[in-house]
């Protein structure tokens, strides 16, 4: 499985590359468990390596983790 998280809008991606290697089909509606599983694995390893999300140049706000 492949999660995609995009900072500017929270939005999500999620493949299952090994039936689908082009991701060419989103799943993420599909398998919301997945979705938050590999979000909570993504969120815990940017937490423990202190990454440095972004701001929204708009308002100065910090970006969310996935989770």
């Amino acid at each position: 499985w492949k999660l995609i998280y995009y900072h500017f809008d929270q939005q999500y991606e999620l493949f299952n590359v090994t039936n689908d290697i082009g991701e060419t089909t989103n799943l993420v509606n599909d398998h919301p468990d997945k979705r938050q599983a590999l979000a909570s694995v993504l969120t815990d390893y940017l937490k423990s390596v202190e990454a440095q999300m972004p701001r929204y140049k708009d308002s100065g706000d910090i970006v969310p983790f996935p989770q």
